[in-house]
Parts: C-alpha cells; structure tokens; sequence
C-alpha cells in the first residue's frame, strides 16, 4: 500500500526531475540561441454556429536552431474593430520543429458584439479601424516572437447604394398615379437599441385626383433577415399636379445585427440589402396598405475584412420600376361547411382568379382574399387566404371562414321577425400585390335567401277533443301561433287556443306547461304565468297563452344542424290541467305536441 507519505516524496522526486529535464534543456540550447522569426500569418472566417464565428489563423514560423522546441509555444489571436472587442483566444502547447513550421489557432468571434461594433461603424460614417492581433509566446524561455498588430480601415458605402436618380411611376392597372424620382438616404445617430434613416423621394401627383398618405410601413432586410420593420407616422397629400419631397423614418434594430452577421459571413461575405417603404392610409380607424411604394431599393454589399480589407457595394436593379399591368379578377367561387368546432363552424371555398398578365408579370403578383357573410345584416363569418404568383389564365385559390356560433342568437332573431327569412350576403375582395402598387379585384356580392316555417303545424281547425271519464267535456276548434318579437335573449311564441265547452257546468283551464327542443337543444321547459282561463257553460272561449324560448340557445343548435346535413327536428310537448264537474285531469294539447323537420340550404344560390 502506498502511504500519503510515500506519495508525497514521489511527487517531490518527479518534480526535481522535470525541472531538471528543463535546466538541462535550457543548458543545451546554449547562449547562442536564436530567436525564431514569424514569415506570414493569414486568417479566415470559418464555421457560424451558435452564437459565434470562428476565425482560422495560420502562422509560418521559423525556428533558425538545430533543436527542437518541445511544447513550449503559445499562439494568440484578437480582433478588435473600432475599439470593440470582437474576438480572442488562444492554443498553447505548441512544439517547434527546427525550420519552417505552419501552426494554426481556431479562436470564436461572438456575434453578440457586432451590434456595438455596427453603432461605431455607423456613426463613424461607415469607416472602421479592424486590428488583427496574433500573438507567439514561448514561456519559460529567454526568448520572444515579435510579431505586429495589423490594422485595416474598411469602408462601405451602403446608402450610397440604395440612392437613385432615375424616375418610377407608379400606377394602378392601366392608370398612373404618381412619379417618385431621386430616392437617396442618410443615417440617424445609433444606438444599442436602433439604428435610424431618413429616406427622401421627389413625388409629383400625375393622376386626376388628390394622392395621400397617412403613413408608411416598412422593411429592411439584409441577407432575407430582417433587421428592421414598422410603421411611421410620416404623411402627405398631393393635389393633382403637385409635386413636392417626401421624407420616411424607418428604424434598424440594432440587436438584430448580430444575426445579419451570421448570414454575412456564411454567405462569403455578401449580403443582399433591401429597403422598402410602402404606403398606408387610414381607413375606417386602421391603416391600410394602399398601392403606393414611395421608395423601394436593393444593393449588394460584398467584403474581404480578415484579408485586404476591401469592400465592394453595386446597386442592384429590382425590376420593378416599370411594368403594365391588367387588373386580376374573381370569376367564380364555391363554398361548402367544413370541420365543426366548439364555437366555430368552417365555411371551405373555392376561388377562381384570372391572371390576364404573362407568366414573367405573374410571377410578381401574390393575391390576398378576404371574405366575410353576412345574414340579416349581422357579420357571421370571416376568412382570408393567398397565393403567391399567379399563372396565366385562371388560378383557383382555397380559403377558411370562421362562422362564430356566437352570431346565431342575433341573426336567428331577425330570421323570426323577418317572417322566417334570412338574407345572406358573402362578399369577396381581393387585393394584388404587384411590387409597385396593389389592385383590388372585388367580386360582385353573392346573396342567398334562407326561409323556414317553424310553427306551420300549429295553425289547425282541426277539432280537438278533451275527455274525462269516457265524455267530451270540451273541444279545441282552432289554434293558432305566431312569433312575437324576438331578441338575442329571448323568441316568444304568441298562441291562440279556442276551446268550446261542452258542459253544463264551468271548466277551468290552468297550468299550462310547455317544452321545445331542436336537436335536443333545450330552448324551452317551463310554465306559462300564473293565469286560470274559466269558460262558462256550453260557451266558447278564445285563451292566449304566450310561450317563451330561450333564443340565446341557438348558438348551442346551430353546430348539431350544420354536422346533421343542415337538417334539425324541432320537437314540443304543451300540456294543461283541466277541471271540471268529472274532476281533474292533465291533458296533452296535440295541436303543439309534435315533431317537426328543419331543413336549411345556407349555399344554395336563390
């Protein structure tokens, strides 16, 4: 067994040894030692992962003495750019061959920096001073490696780039609106948080009539990311013949360059730079996207920064200066229920959409549908879809609306008090998106008619008999029912009840009770007030009980009927107590007792 102690003097042995190994070394280098010089160092960027960029170094030293030097060598590399820290790490370990030797170090670059560093690059008027630092150290030796910091001042011109003194007109269809000419930009002061521009375009209103903006949203994107987009307040309105400048505040978010970073490098260094600013105006309370792009600009930005430093931007012709287009229309649709849910039915339709345009102009145009129902004036059901690039000739286009079960109780209302009819109403509009300008292609309202006959059964002359003890002691000779007017909350039913007695003596009629199902959906169980309807002897009488549904029910109907092919059965139990001479008896009024079939065609074309 091997004591502490033990261990503790074979350490000690060990540590005597290798330092002796060294002094011996030392010893044979000799003080004619020379001290190794570096012929060239050459990195480049290597792998994007996570949230670092590797930087590959190679050095060539070389070591001018006969011996090796065995693991002695530590190599370094720093980066900084304009003062920020970017990169820094080092390999140590490193033996040296007599002669040349070709040595490497891998070091990260955290990407977390190049948002600081952007904000100096910016605000510097894009100029940056980029130190490459590598380092060789040889600890524990009577030597060092002297090798200098290399600075590169990189220089870019972005927004040069994106400037334009050429003139686009805008139109819409066949009709110019507007020419927008001189599109150049400038940057704000940076910050962590943002990075602001000011884009400035000469518009002159060529149309007939007023042309306005009451805002803009904008996009900025650098290799497909986006580093920046919002809306602004900046507005102008323009009288036919106008003309004057127009000036937008978009807004780089500065943390989000350390994404673009990412792209930059894993694309080579090159990165494809957007700037779009499209129009809004106010409609209704909201901004809405009008066919207006006042400032529209794309350049390529391509660098060498670990090598000569040079950079390169070139503007790149978007294609979307001038192009004639014809307006795409809606030619046909079909609509059909879809899936069912807790609290919203799906309406599946079909659009057909023709593309007048050729398939170069097509390919540019994405089409957005919105579609909404209507019945009796209450909004139903709403949904949108769309398609990018449009085929020459016809497209066809599927869409979801969301019926809200939610509207039933409202509409259903109106259905009763519009004598059992409903109007249905489904309006399609569609907007083109063709890169200068948007178009709308509406489609003509779509109107159905949906009609029931919920309380035919219960009109009847038909005479009803009431009998106690093997006698007639009464006769329904007519019932009539009506609606009353309904609500969201509640559909009253108005009945009219004529009973003739057949006795001699009084009868009574009280404790009418009455019950409505649809599907099994409970919209009434309950009694009419507290009324007693006395009726004279071998006399005639007219009763108007009033029956009270719970109309607010229908939200929880209406999924049963649609999942049962639009078809409901409507079933009522109505009964009475009936006094007389004989007695007492419960009686079922079979005039309002039955069961009836609902049946609705909420798509078929009136």
């Amino acid at each position: 067994m091997v004591t502490r102690g033990t261990a503790l003097k074979v350490g000690a042995v060990l540590l005597l040894l290798v330092g002796a190994g060294v002094g011996a070394y030392l010893y044979q280098l000799g003080s004619d030692f020379q001290q190794p010089t570096v012929e060239s160092v050459e990195s480049e960027f290597g792998a994007v992962e996570g949230d670092t960029t590797e930087i590959r170094t190679r050095l060539v030293l070389d070591n001018p003495n006969d011996q090796s030097i065995p693991g002695a060598a530590r190599l370094g590399f720093a980066v900084t750019m304009n003062g920020v820290p970017v990169a820094d790490g080092s390999k140590g370990g490193v033996g040296l061959r007599p002669g040349r030797n070709e040595l490497n170090v891998t070091v990260p670059l955290r990407n977390e920096q190049i948002p600081a560093w952007w904000v100096t690059h910016v605000n510097n008027d894009e100029r940056t001073e980029l130190v490459t630092a590598p380092s060789v150290s040889l600890p524990g030796l009577p030597v060092s490696v002297d090798l200098p910091n290399r600075t590169r001042t990189i220089e870019t011109d972005l927004l040069g780039a994106v400037t334009s003194e050429g003139e686009r007109t805008v139109a819409v269809g066949n009709t110019s609106v507007m020419t927008v000419s001189n599109q150049r930009a400038s940057w704000g002061e940076a910050t962590a948080e943002e990075t602001p521009l000011e884009v400035r375009t000469d518009i002159e209103n060529v149309h007939d009539y007023p042309v306005r903006l009451d805002g803009t949203a904008y996009t900025i994107e650098m290799n497909g990311v986006v580093v920046g987009n919002g809306t602004t307040d900046d507005s102008f309105v323009l009288q036919p013949g106008e003309s004057g400048t127009f000036a937008a505040n978009p807004v780089i978010d500065t943390p989000r360059m350390a994404d673009w970073w990412a792209s930059h490098v894993a694309a080579n260094e090159t990165t494809r730079l957007s700037v779009r600013v499209y129009g809004l105006v106010e409609q209704d309370g909201e901004l809405e996207r009008v066919p207006i792009t006042v400032f529209e600009r794309e350049a390529e930005l391509r660098t060498d920064l670990l090598g000569e430093g040079g950079t390169e931007v070139e503007s790149i012709d978007t294609g979307a200066d001038e192009f004639a287009y014809e307006q795409p229309s809606l030619v046909a649709s079909a609509s059909g229920w879809g899936e069912v849910g807790e609290t919203t039915t799906e309406i599946e339709t079909e659009v057909v959409v023709n593309n007048p345009n050729d398939g170069a102009v097509g390919d540019l145009v994405s089409l957005s549908v919105a579609e909404e129902t209507h019945i009796n004036g209450v909004r139903a059901a709403s949904g949108e879809g769309s398609l990018d690039g449009l085929a020459p000739g016809n497209n066809t286009l599927a869409l979801v609306s969301e019926f809200r079960h939610d509207a039933v109780p409202e509409w259903w209302a109106r259905h009763l008090n519009r004598g059992e009819a409903s109007t249905v109403v489904t309006t399609t509009n569609a907007t083109a998106d063709i890169g200068v300008t948007r178009l709308a292609a509406p489609e003509p309202e779509r109107t159905r008619t949906v009609s029931t006959d919920l309380l035919a059964g219960f009109n009847s002359t038909e005479p009803d008999e009431i009998r106690q003890s093997g006698q007639t002691v009464a006769t329904i000779t007519e019932t009539r029912a009506t609606w009353g007017e309904a609500t969201a909350e509640t559909a009253p039913i108005d009945t009219a009840v004529t009973i003739r007695n057949e006795r001699s003596r009084f009868i009574t009629v009280r404790d009418i009770t009455y019950t409505v199902r649809l599907n099994d959906v409970a919209l009434a169980d309950n009694r009419t007030v507290d009324e007693t309807y006395t009726i004279s002897p071998l006399s005639t009488r007219t009763i108007e009980p009033r029956f009270l549904l719970n109309n607010s029910r229908m939200a929880d109907w209406w999924p049963t009927h649609v999942r049962n092919g639009e078809e409901s059965v409507m079933t009522t139990e109505v009964y009475a107590t009936v006094e007389t001479a004989l007695g007492t008896r419960r009686v079922r009024l079979d005039s309002f007792s039955q069961n009836r079939t609902v049946a609705t065609e909420f798509f078929a074309e009136s």
